[in-house]
């Protein structure tokens, strides 16, 4: 049984009182609905609020109190189905379903996973079992579910340094960077290597 709060109103007000300049949250989505709700009636408005992508999920925009709030994205958005033709079909494909859930980012890369699955298991041929299986799967370097997200390595465990951020706006997810609809930032120089214990904690620098 998952634990949840009724309020964070003392959580909210104990930022708000320190001076905490960015908030994140790893949730429930209702439970951070929660939070930002709070934080609303508490009149504590951070820096930026930045979420992953299990939050790109409309039961986030039913909370007035995400508006600004952005989104860490690995999948195309579903606002740009007519621009990326493999995130129309995996819509089209969800609508033929009879269900009322409402298609999100962690359904995306569920998707994206059947796929791997039966194109290793189609080069595996006939001779079909766990170890052809995994031997085929380690043979995939280059995956993005035919256009689904952002490129990753999962022949060798490894996703790309990329990124795409959505922003709340209007009660809308709305792109913020990169501009152009369908793509991605990729740039290895983003990416930042920890190499100290950070067991109890870290703190950001602006150096």
């Amino acid at each position: 049984t998952g634990l949840s709060q009724t309020s964070y109103s003392a959580e909210a007000l104990d930022m708000k009182k320190k001076g905490v300049r960015a908030v994140t949250m790893v949730s429930a989505t209702s439970e951070t609905a929660k939070l930002l709700r709070d934080m609303k009636a508490q009149s504590f408005k951070p820096d930026f609020v930045l979420l992953g992508a299990q939050y790109y999920d409309p039961e986030l925009l039913s909370e007035p109190g995400s508006e600004g709030a952005y989104i860490e994205m690995n999948t195309v958005p579903f606002e740009e189905a007519d621009d990326v033709p493999a995130m129309k079909q995996f819509l089209d494909t969800y609508a033929k379903i009879d269900t009322k859930v409402e298609p999100t980012s962690l359904g995306v890369q569920a998707f994206s996973a059947g796929l791997l699955f039966a194109t290793a298991a189609k080069a595996a041929g006939s001779d079909l079992t766990r170890d052809s299986l995994l031997d085929e799967l380690h043979k995939v370097h280059d995956w993005d579910g035919g256009g689904l997200h952002m490129k990753a390595n999962p022949g060798e465990n490894k996703r790309a340094v990329c990124y795409l951020v959505m922003r709340v706006k209007g009660g809308k997810f709305v792109r913020e960077a990169p501009a152009e609809p369908g793509t991605f930032t990729c740039d290895p120089k983003q990416e930042v290597k920890l190499t100290g214990d950070y067991g109890t904690g870290a703190k950001a620098s602006t150096k």
